[in-house]
C-alpha cells in the first residue's frame, strides 16, 4: 500500500554538540511514491517533504523519511517557522517532524527554502492513498460556502468538497478550534466517510506551511 504522510503544522534542530552518523542514502526506488515530494504549487514546484530530523550539524541536518535519508541543507535565506511564529535552527531537535520546502526535486541533498516545525501531538498520519477522497482529505480551503468547505487536493491539485455535521471536531494544530476558524487560503485534513455521494467529516484539523522566501 502507498501511504503519506500529512503533518498538521503550529511549527525544531537544538545543537547539542553531537552529531549522529547518519549516512543519507544514494538512490532511491522510483516506485516508492510514499517518498516522492508533494508539489504544492502544481507542474514545477516548490517542492515539499514531510521528514522527521535524526541528526544535527551547524549548516544541515539528516533527516528521513521512512527509510529513506537525506540531507537536509540550511542557510542565512531559509525560514524556519513553527505556525506563525518564526524560529531559527537551534529550535529544531533531534526527533522533530519537519516540513521541508525546495525549489528543486532532489533525491540525496535538499536545499531549503524554508522549514517548518510541528509541535508535539500534532503530527498525522494519514491512511493508504487509495482511500483518499473515501476516508480522508488533505489540501488548501479555496471556498467556505456554510457548512461545506472546499479545497485543492494536497497530493494531486484537483477540487474536493467537504461537508461539516454539528458534531463535526475541529482542531488547529493541537488546539480546539471551530469551523468559523478555517478561511480560504488555510491547509486542512479532514477524516471521515462518504455518505449519499458526500464526504462527511468527522475530524477536521487545521496546518500550516511556511512559505519560501519571494522571489526578487
Amino acid at each position: 500500500m502507498k501511504w503519506i504522510v500529512v503533518t498538521v503544522f503550529f511549527f525544531a534542530v537544538v545543537t547539542n554538540g553531537m552529531t549522529q552518523q547518519v549516512q543519507p542514502a544514494a538512490t532511491q526506488d522510483s516506485g516508492q511514491q510514499a517518498n516522492k515530494p508533494i508539489q504544492i504549487i502544481g507542474g514545477k514546484g516548490p517542492y515539499l517533504r514531510m521528514l522527521t530530523v535524526k541528526s544535527i550539524a551547524a549548516d544541515h541536518f539528516i533527516a528521513m523519511s521512512g527509510t529513506n535519508s537525506y540531507t537536509v541543507e540550511f542557510n542565512a535565506s531559509t525560514q524556519f517557522r513553527r505556525g506563525n511564529i518564526p524560529i531559527g535552527p537551534p529550535d529544531i531537535k533531534v526527533n522533530d517532524d519537519i516540513m521541508v520546502v525546495s525549489a528543486t526535486y532532489s533525491e540525496g541533498t535538499i536545499v531549503a527554502q524554508s522549514i517548518s516545525q510541528a509541535e508535539p501531538g500534532s503530527v498525522m498520519k494519514s491512511g493508504p492513498m487509495d482511500e483518499f477522497d473515501k476516508t480522508w482529505l488533505a489540501g488548501k480551503i479555496i471556498i467556505v460556502d456554510g457548512e461545506q468547505l472546499t479545497i485543492k487536493g494536497l497530493t494531486d491539485h484537483q477540487t474536493y468538497t467537504l461537508v461539516t455535521e454539528s458534531n463535526t471536531l475541529f482542531f488547529r494544530g493541537i488546539n480546539k478550534a471551530a469551523l468559523t476558524d478555517f478561511k480560504v487560503g488555510d491547509w486542512l485534513r479532514a477524516d471521515g466517510v462518504i455518505r449519499d455521494g458526500k464526504f462527511v467529516a468527522a475530524v477536521v484539523k487545521g496546518f500550516a506551511i511556511a512559505q519560501p522566501p519571494a522571489q526578487k
